[in-house]
């Protein structure tokens, strides 16, 4: 895949992603319950985080704090979204690197990383 893709798919998915948190403001209060989309366009980020912000959300002050849209829209969006966009833009760069050039540690070893 070509660099200009993988960043057009970024910037596309965190596109989507900001629409979706802005779809759920106007939308059936019985789809968008829980923000259950949003959880699920960012998955698997979501969850772990889901799990962490409830946690912080037990100490006192910051759980005034984790219930705003704010929060909301920095956990789903820049958080999840920013790292499933990472992942698209990650691995594909590091398979490719080591697809062209093998490791220094694998020529020594003798072992063939080449696809």
């Amino acid at each position: 895949m070509f660099t200009r893709t993988r960043i057009a798919l970024a910037i596309a998915y965190l596109l989507f992603v900001v629409l979706v948190f802005i779809g759920l403001k106007y939308a059936d209060p019985l789809w968008a319950e829980g923000g259950i989309p949003l959880v699920l366009v960012g998955l698997p980020w979501s969850i772990p985080v889901l799990f962490l912000e409830a946690g912080i959300s037990f100490i006192p002050g910051i759980d005034k704090i984790t219930g705003t849209e704010g929060a909301n829209f920095f956990t789903s969006v820049i958080l999840c979204g920013g790292l499933n966009a990472a992942l698209i833009l990650g691995p594909s760069k590091v398979l490719e690197r080591e697809a062209a050039e093998p490791l220094a540690s694998d020529q020594r070893l003798g072992i063939k990383t080449g696809f």
